[in-house]
């Protein structure tokens, strides 16, 4: 998830992508307080089978993969500037998680 991005213009604190300093797994508001709500994903088994759904504690889901925690890690990553020259940037721009199997 590219939260990194969205923080790195709050008002408060901003999330330094540079360091990594301040990005967290939920947006802040323009007071610096977590947000009330951020979307995860999660499963629910239907008569079709299993489906992925994408929301905040959505009744009947089996499985909620740790709900904002699924996100992961802060992965830094080195990216190549686009006109200059071969120099490379490291940057913090999201959080990752990869799982080991498909749980649908």
């Amino acid at each position: 998830m590219d939260l990194p991005d969205i923080e790195s213009t709050a008002a408060v604190d901003p999330c330094n992508r540079s360091t990594g300093q301040n990005c967290t797994h939920f947006p802040l508001t323009d007071s610096g307080q977590p947000v009330a709500f951020y979307p995860f994903f999660s499963t629910v088994m239907t008569s079709a089978g299993c489906r992925w759904q994408f929301g905040n504690h959505i009744p009947g889901s089996a499985n909620d993969f740790g709900q904002n925690a699924q996100y992961g890690s802060l992965l830094n990553a080195n990216y190549i500037l686009f006109g200059g020259g071969g120099v490379s940037v490291t940057r913090f721009n999201v959080f990752r998680k990869i799982l080991s199997t498909n749980p649908c």
